[in-house]
């Protein structure tokens, strides 16, 4: 389902419901009046067994409940640091919210570290906060992420696409490339390696974002080629394919969007 839709349109479930569901999941874009679903933004209609959305090309997160972020820090008070997670509003994180924190074994963050988390959303009055360890106290990823990376922004709906299951930009780049990266689904992209390839990385990732998959690797290519000089053929490093490892939290979010 691929319907245009723009804000105030009504928006019907055109996909079969899951077995064991009997109502389906109205996500990003979609809000409730009078019973009936309509569309909060303008963008195109993605369905599934169990959940609809909508799909749009904004830079402006909008805080959900479950998000995984990249936040960072801007100030601290008493137990607690106000986090930049682009949204309207800041949000809070206190000590106990790290892997492994005691009082006596406090996250040693300053204003300008950047984290990696999740984000709980209680209500629309009051500011998001944000952890860094699940319900069984394990990081799994999540944390204060080097300073010695790179951080820059593009938008929230690129950043939903590469964190798809299989994504082709991260596939071919891992074949490429040797670096780490942590991608944020409110536009938010960490990269660390060496100093010359994660400036180059950045290029990349800013040409693909309106790029088809069918060419990516070509485009990718011909940037690397582009970066040497042109005339010489840049041999890959010798290292077995990478798969993109999806973490299991936030599969599930993942699998939820379309590239487009």
């Amino acid at each position: 389902m691929t319907k245009f839709v723009l804000p105030g349109d009504r928006i019907v479930p055109e996909n079969q419901l899951a077995s064991d569901k009997k109502h389906k999941i109205c996500g990003r874009g979609i809000a409730i009046t009078n019973n009936q679903s309509v569309a909060s933004v303008s963008g195109f209609v993605h369905e599934n067994k169990e959940k609809i959305w909508v799909n749009s090309h904004y830079r402006r997160y909008f805080p959900q409940h479950g998000d995984k972020v990249i936040g960072i820090i801007t100030q601290k008070t008493g137990d607690t640091w106000k986090v930049d997670i682009g949204g309207i509003e800041k949000a809070e994180i206190d000590f106990m919210s790290f892997e492994n924190a005691t009082k006596k074994n406090r996250p040693d963050l300053k204003p300008g570290d950047m984290i990696y988390g999740m984000v709980n959303v209680i209500n629309k009055h009051l500011e998001p906060t944000m952890t860094c360890i699940d319900n069984t106290g394990r990081a799994h990823g999540m944390g204060h992420l080097a300073k010695s990376g790179l951080v820059f922004t593009v938008p929230c709906s690129y950043c939903r696409r590469l964190l798809i299951h299989g994504c082709e930009i991260l596939t071919i780049l891992g074949k490429s490339f040797i670096f780490e990266v942590t991608i944020g689904v409110n536009g938010r992209i960490w990269i660390n390696g060496e100093f010359d390839a994660i400036r180059l990385l950045k290029k990349i990732f800013l040409r693909l974002e309106t790029v088809p998959d069918s060419e990516v690797e070509a485009v990718v290519h011909q940037m690397v080629l582009d970066s040497k000089g042109g005339d010489v053929v840049v041999p890959r490093p010798e290292v077995e394919s990478m798969e993109v490892d999806v973490k299991p939290e936030v599969k599930d979010e993942a699998l939820d969007d379309d590239a487009m």
